[in-house]
């Protein structure tokens, strides 16, 4: 096997950018909250400085360690040497709006007390935007806010609008959502970045071997996340099972909702037929992608006055890295994780019964799918953490370009 090809850095000596992460959460099982741990590894490959505040807390040693160890890691690959440090985590979020306020002014002081030179701030989600829009004035720093999906869809409250208008740029996680925030906001176009995230997927601990007919879901089990189509999926299950008595669905995920989806599961032929497995750790969760023969999320765009649907749906693209075709709801965000036809398939996400004729097509017709998971792994190769740091690099000088001697190139 030929010798990976390693990222090459080259520097001058320089002081590094300092870069500050304004977070809402670290180490919950959202898909902000792991693309915000990838991104602290990116930053840090970079070649930055990287400091975390954390709104809502505590973070556990644990999960920081892996934190850090990710970041080693992606900055090895590189050749530097990372510098992470969790400067603060605050309190278990609370109910009570006066002291989420409190909170939220402390968390803004705390960032203000930050002295470094060619210090930025970059927020993962637009309800710290107001933050580190006071944070900005104070310091006079630039910031960015990193746009995921709804959150920045449809009216947004005046703190939260006003905080992202004023940001330097906007980093979205999708092209529908970048043009979203153009639209619903009324941005610029050429204030708003894309950011692709970084997507991988341990191999098992053990050989895995495919199950035939196995299908697997991943997904919160919210009732606000009902746009998942996990209903439309349980809908349309019996007919799958009717036409391959040998079908299985797996449901990975928990959540409030979860004992109405294991009601819907337990009916009919959906009892012998549907597992729902609930949470599980990161090895169990790659052996059950490579185990499965067909990935499937049905989700939905809801539009609205509070729009829902899939910024960036990040377990499409996991699955894709497992080699496993998906099918998908094709509304939203899911154009830029699958390509239709290639590495999967786009269906009605409202209709059970197309819903389950494209499963019994994609199992009924193996070869198909063998050929479809081969292009899916090449297709979520784009999506490495190499590209992350490349793309970030730029972007961050972009932003607020090294003043000093130091130039760092990334290729």
């Amino acid at each position: 096997m030929a010798d990976r090809v390693r990222p090459r850095c080259s520097t001058t000596d320089v002081s590094p950018r300092h870069v500050v992460v304004l977070a809402s959460r670290i180490g919950a099982t959202g898909g902000i909250e792991r693309a915000t741990e990838v991104l602290i590894g990116a930053l840090a490959a970079t070649g930055s400085r990287v400091s975390v505040l954390c709104l809502w807390g505590p973070v556990k040693e644990s999960r920081w360690a892996v934190v850090e160890t990710q970041a080693r890691r992606m900055s090895r690959e590189i050749g530097v040497a990372p510098r992470v440090d969790l400067l603060h985590a605050g309190s278990i979020r609370s109910a009570r709006r006066l002291h989420r306020l409190l909170r939220q002014v402390q968390f803004c002081v705390r960032a203000t007390l930050i002295r470094s030179p060619d210090t930025m701030y970059v927020v993962n989600h637009v309800s710290l935007a107001s933050v580190a829009r006071c944070a900005s004035l104070v310091r006079r720093r630039p910031y960015v806010v990193w746009a995921h999906g709804m959150e920045v869809w449809g009216n947004l409250r005046c703190g939260d609008s006003f905080g992202l208008r004023s940001a330097r740029q906007i980093w979205a996680g999708s092209t529908y959502t970048a043009g979203r925030v153009c639209a619903d906001q009324m941005i610029a176009v050429d204030r708003v970045r894309r950011l692709r995230y970084a997507v991988t997927i341990p191999s098992p601990n053990i050989s895995a071997v495919r199950a035939p007919s196995t299908v697997l879901c991943v997904s919160r089990l919210d009732p606000d996340d009902a746009y998942k189509g996990l209903d439309v999926l349980l809908a349309a299950w019996p007919s799958v099972v009717s036409r391959i008595p040998e079908a299985r669905l797996k449901i990975v995920g928990d959540g409030p909702d979860r004992q109405r989806i294991k009601t819907l599961a337990s009916i009919g032929s959906n009892a012998t037929t549907v597992e729902v497995l609930g949470h599980v750790d990161d090895d169990r969760l790659a052996m059950l992608y490579h185990e499965c023969s067909l990935f499937v999320l049905p989700s939905r765009l809801e539009d609205g006055v509070r729009p829902k649907g899939e910024g960036f749906c990040l377990v499409l693209v996991e699955a894709q890295a497992a080699g496993v075709p998906v099918i998908a709801g094709g509304e939203a965000g899911d154009r830029d994780a699958v390509v239709d036809g290639v590495t999967g398939v786009f269906v009605d996400p409202r209709s059970p019964t197309i819903l389950s004729n494209t499963i019994v097509q994609r199992l009924h017709d193996p070869e198909s799918l063998a050929e479809m998971g081969r292009a899916a792994l090449v297709f979520a190769a784009g999506f490495s953490e190499h590209a992350l740091v490349v793309r970030l690099s730029r972007l961050l000088d972009e932003v607020m370009p090294l003043r000093s001697l130091q130039r760092r190139t990334i290729d």
